[in-house]
């Protein structure tokens, strides 16, 4: 009986070593990215972090532009819901539900908003195309009627 709890508690040991490796694989992605919108130019500087629950989220920290042209701050209008129409960018959750997947080395299934038409796309990051340079695709439906897009890993 001592030996099937023996092996038994070494192969949890193990399994969570595992797991532990995947998770640590997995925050390559934390930190901040400075993402361009390609339909208007605007830059924006996102901080992906890992949630309790071990999915990725993201919100925006920065915004080069956050003010209208008469100086007021942007707001998000567009959003469907009419509560949150008067939130600014400043700390908006722009993306959610991000996991990272070790066996294709790609993180997937999550939601990216894009306050501009006050719409949710899925979002799945391939990886690095370089040391600081994620590869992100968002679509609507299937990934392969998406859009490509790089965001920069920035310092701040």
């Amino acid at each position: 009986m001592k030996k099937v709890a023996t092996i038994l508690i070494c192969l949890a040991a193990i399994c969570a070593t595992f797991s532990a490796k995947a998770q640590n694989k997995g925050d390559a992605i934390v930190g901040i990215f400075l993402m361009k919108t390609p339909d208007t130019g605007d830059e924006s500087k996102i901080q992906i972090y890992r949630t309790n629950s071990g999915t990725y989220c993201g919100k925006v920290v920065w915004v080069k532009n956050p003010n209208n042209p008469d100086g007021s701050p942007r707001r998000d209008t567009k959003n469907p819901d009419p509560a949150l129409r008067d939130r600014t960018a400043q700390n908006l959750l722009v993306m959610k539900n991000l996991r990272y997947d070790a066996d294709d080395n790609e993180w997937k299934d999550g939601d990216l908003y894009n306050p501009n038409e006050g719409k949710w796309f899925k979002i799945k990051i391939k990886g690095f195309s370089s040391a600081s340079t994620l590869k992100v695709r968002y679509y609507k439906g299937i990934p392969l009627l998406g859009m490509d897009d790089e965001w920069q890993k920035v310092s701040k």
